[in-house]
């Protein structure tokens, strides 16, 4: 799973955390890289039109890439993740804070360990 979220970073998104769960994963992505050129610089919009992909089309290249992976390699069939994803879009630096917090905080809050920072599939840049 974790490959398959550094796949797309700073393509599709700039991957900013995740924690990968025993059932679940929670992602932190920013999307601004795709609004951009090499240089920075605000593209057009017929060269935006090219380039941008919507978050459920960056969604399923994740979900559906990760799913066959880890179906064949728990050597199982069908649909692996729910079809929908909850997301949330971030508007404020709190807002921001707080996702970020609720991320990295999950493997304590469920128990798995004391301290995020020692849960080995917890990223954060």
């Amino acid at each position: 799973m974790a490959e398959r979220l550094h796949a797309f970073d700073n393509d599709l998104y700039e991957l900013r955390a995740y924690c990968i769960m025993p059932n679940h994963v929670h992602v932190l992505l920013s999307m601004g890289n795709q609004l951009t050129d090499e240089d920075h610089r605000l593209l057009t919009i017929p060269e935006l039109s090219l380039r941008y992909r919507p978050l459920h089309e960056v969604m399923r290249r994740i979900k559906g890439g990760s799913a066959r992976y880890l179906n064949e390699h728990l050597g199982t069939k069908g649909p692996f993740w729910q079809k929908d994803s909850y997301d949330h879009y971030v508007r404020t630096a709190k807002s921001y804070d707080n996702i970020l917090y609720y991320i990295l905080y999950n493997p304590e809050k469920a128990g798995l360990v004391n301290n995020w920072r020692s849960y080995p599939f917890t990223y954060y840049v």
